[in-house]
């Protein structure tokens, strides 16, 4: 491994694009083995930054003639470093007989991690280039000839941004002759009306529905394209998105995703090449370029367009990729974002583009002479303020002085930490109350008037990756070390402060020690963020081991029997140990709905922060913790105690009228599921059960499951936790082991409540598929549910970035249950 010298290892990533027509899979056969080694050395433990090799995958000089696959491969792992930050450096090289060597590589990866850069390309004879995006402006007579004769074909020409360029080029380019196509054609939506809009402006217009990804679907349809009007022109901006973390991919996934950008630009490319185009335009994303966390599919898919129009440029064929931010009309790639997923993009500094602007941008992009353009209006004040600019940007964004100097190699301050340690014990409160109230404010575009010091984060709209944002936020500003459940655990800016005051001082004179002895790194707070190496926590550091090696059952079984370790609690003791709700949402509908959180190492009332806030103005909405996840706190002796708990805590926040219906996810569904019961045998039932993606407990010997359920479900924890920086401990395995103990012998009765089975759509990495159907590999529940919806995400995706359909799901179950049913006729009234 590399850590800032030129020692170490490298990773080659698989390269070549091979012979006609077989790119496609050799796509995909690239990304899966780049998978392969992104987990082997991202999940093996080791903190070091390591290299990545990849040939040919960008132009880095003039003549030079890029691979679309590797640059694909680079794509994947700009995502998969912003994932994991400082854990990777890519470094470009190409083949020939002066190719470079490894050692070298080395070498030039240890300076560029000297110097703040994770992306270099290394060419013969020392040569050594790092990307940056530099302004350019149009050029004359570079633009493309808009024919008026020919025909222009526009893949996704029904869709938000295809029905705008159509528009702008009948309108302004006097194109007369107009292809649009897209899987839905004719009956797409708005449609019609394009259709309209395109002949009131002297164009003739032809919409076919077609799946460009469809090689020979493809050839037909530019067969058909009349030779009076030959073509002329193709602009591709056909694309569907399914976000995820890059080691939670998988080949389903990933085909999706590639299908619609890669395939059939690369169908496009082969059936056009010998035909005399004057424009050859791919719609590709800023996120291949910046590596956006969580886009891991669709930065691949979009660099292969990259690496593709920079090939076709090389080969003297017209071709340009244009790397669109985010525009403000949702589209088919940006519908499924919420308002903070827009609130995040606008602090990176991306500016949504308005329709018009963007078509006028389209202008002036292709009159550009390079094969790639990012027409990006970036906010360069909010880019400056942050601090943390990409190396990509560092040409158009002069980095704070501050910074500058860290890169140097020179002492700097430590920020927020030293102010507040220089200050009196009396005022260090209120300067960290101020602090706390301006970051909430910063993370949701809001006024620091709003957030009040008892106002819950939750009713001022923290969802759970704007509160891992505010985590990363305060602790760079104090330099402690913190956990993404921070806000949920310490729910005001009051509470968030006295639990932060109790940190400082004993950092104290550590931070004195850190800047005499001349280094800028603040020390970590008393809790790690994970377990290699670590002293405190030597039973997480044996599981991480028993899991590298794929041991996982052995990891299951030693933290069950470590489990006993820990303090335990009886009936007598419950009312001492429950914990209190939390309010994720408030509205009117008659219905509360109570959620029950997994049992699993990094679970909690964080992981339904985006799902109650889906509800913000419709119902109320609840989460219900569980204890043991503290050293203080010990777990309860038995299931009955633990289950009396959680049905006396209902019953106390739901009183004796309001309706009500219980949520479980994943293990938490078996809480639901023993709750709902309790509450049955008491009386008082809920509205409704939904079980959000669970499996029983004895899922990991099921047949059929018992050869990947557990090896799934630890692996997607364990990815979690290296991707977010998650806090695990000794202490959250052992209450994870102890109540995996404690439903050992657990079974869900029958019960009269309905049922409702929300599912997971994707398998998990390492989930096996039966090809015969007879083991079903989703979601399970012995007692049959009375409704099962599939809803797009995986096991763990289904709650983070694909929450809105799921909360959907649930909101449609429960509207139903509330709106009166017809009276069948006859029946009393």
């Amino acid at each position: 491994m590399l850590s800032g010298t030129a020692e170490g290892s490298t990773a080659e990533a698989p390269e070549g694009t091979p012979q006609a027509g077989a790119t496609p899979q050799a796509l995909r056969d690239a990304l899966a083995r780049t998978l392969d080694q992104l987990r082997e050395h991202l999940t093996e433990g080791a903190q070091h930054p390591f290299v990545f090799v990849t040939r040919s995958a960008v132009p880095a000089l003039p003549g030079e003639r890029p691979d679309p696959v590797a640059a694909a491969v680079l794509g994947l792992l700009r995502s998969a470093a912003s994932e994991h930050p400082d854990r990777l450096v890519l470094v470009d090289t190409t083949d020939g007989p002066e190719s470079v060597d490894e050692a070298a590589i080395r070498a030039a990866a240890a300076a560029a991690l000297a110097a703040g850069e994770t992306q270099l390309a290394l060419r013969p004879h020392g040569v050594a280039l790092v990307p940056r995006l530099v302004r350019a402006a149009p050029q004359p007579g570079v633009a493309p000839r808009w024919s008026a004769e020919g025909t222009v074909l526009v893949t996704g020409g029904t869709g938000v941004l295809g029905g705008l360029l159509a528009r702008r080029l009948a309108a302004e380019h006097g194109v007369r002759h107009l292809l649009l196509v897209s899987r839905g054609g004719a009956d797409a939506p708005g449609a019609q009306q394009l259709a309209e809009d395109l002949d009131s402006l002297g164009a003739q217009t032809r919409i076919e529905a077609v799946d460009v990804a469809d090689r020979a679907a493809l050839a037909a349809l530019l067969a058909s394209v009349p030779a009076e009007h030959p073509l002329s022109a193709v602009v591709h901006t056909a694309g569907v998105v399914d976000d995820g973390l890059a080691l939670d991919l998988t080949p389903e996934r990933l085909d999706a995703v590639l299908r619609a950008k890669a395939d059939a630009a690369w169908h496009l490319h082969e059936l056009t090449a010998d035909q005399d185009l004057d424009a050859f335009v791919l719609y590709s994303s800023v996120a291949a370029l910046l590596g956006g966390p969580g886009q891991g599919s669709y930065s691949a898919a979009n660099a292969f367009l990259d690496g593709l129009a920079a090939r076709r440029r090389a080969d003297g064929l017209p071709g340009q990729a244009l790397a669109w931010g985010q525009w403000a009309t949702p589209s088919g790639v940006t519908a499924h974002l919420a308002a903070a997923d827009l609130r995040r993009a606008e602090r990176a500094g991306l500016r949504p583009l308005a329709d018009a602007d963007g078509v006028r941008l389209f202008d002036r992009a292709t009159g550009v002479p390079a094969a790639q353009v990012a027409p990006v209006p970036l906010d360069l004040t909010v880019l400056r303020s942050t601090g943390t600019q990409p190396p990509l940007l560092r040409s158009l964004v002069r980095p704070p002085r501050a910074a500058r100097r860290r890169a140097g190699g020179e002492v700097t301050d430590t920020g927020a930490a030293a102010r507040l340690l220089t200050l009196p014990p009396e005022q260090r409160e209120s300067a960290l109350l101020d602090l706390i109230r301006a970051e909430v404010a910063k993370v949701l575009a809001a006024d620091p008037a709003s957030v009040g010091p008892e106002r819950p984060f939750n009713d001022l709209g923290l969802d759970s990756l704007s509160a891992v944002e505010l985590r990363n936020a305060l602790g760079r500003a104090t330099g402690l070390r913190l956990p993404p459940t921070l806000t949920f655990e310490h729910p005001t800016a009051a509470q968030l402060t006295t639990h932060l005051l109790t940190l400082l001082p004993e950092n104290a004179q550590a931070l004195q020690t850190a800047r005499t002895a001349g280094t800028d790194q603040t020390p970590a707070s008393k809790v790690p963020t994970g377990p290699d190496d670590d002293p405190a926590n030597p039973l997480s550091t044996l599981y991480r081991r028993l899991a590298a090696h794929g041991r996982f059952a052995d990891a299951s079984a030693l933290i069950g029997v470590a489990s006993a370790l820990r303090g335990r609690f009886g009936a007598e003791e419950r009312d001492r140990h429950r914990k209190e709700p939390i309010r994720l949402a408030s509205g009117p509908a008659e219905t509360a709905l109570l959620c029950f959180p997994a049992l699993s190492a990094i679970s909690g009332p964080h992981e339904y922060a985006r799902f109650g806030h889906a509800f913000q103005g419709e119902r109320d909405v609840f989460v219900l913790p569980s204890t043991g996840w503290s050293p203080k706190d010990p777990i309860p002796a038995d299931l009955d105690t633990f289950i009396r708990l959680h049905g006396e805590t209902v019953l106390e926040l739901v009183g004796e009228e309001r309706p009500f219906a219980i949520a479980g996810r994943s293990m938490g569904g078996c809480v639901a599921h023993a709750v709902t019961a309790w509450l049955e045998e008491h009386g008082r039932a809920p509205r409704a059960l939904a079980l959000i993606d669970s499996y029983p407990i004895d899922s990991a010997v099921r047949e059929g499951m018992r050869e990947w359920w557990l090896t799934s479900m630890l692996t997607g924890m364990l990815d979690r936790i290296e991707a977010y920086d998650m806090v695990w401990s000794d202490t959250s395995l052992t209450a994870m082991g102890g109540y995996n103990n404690v439903f050992a012998n657990w079974q869900p009765e029958p019960v009269t409540t309905p049922i409702f089975s929300v599912r997971a759509d994707t398998p998990l990495r390492g989930t096996v598929v039966d090809p015969t159907g007879r083991h079903d590999w989703r979601a399970y529940w012995p007692v049959a549910p009375q409704e099962t919806v599939d809803v797009p995400g995986d096991h763990f995706t289904l709650l983070e970035q694909h929450t809105p359909t799921t909360a959907a799901a649930v909101r449609r179950r429960l509207a139903a249950l509330e709106t009166p049913q017809p009276n069948p006729a006859g029946a009393p009234q």
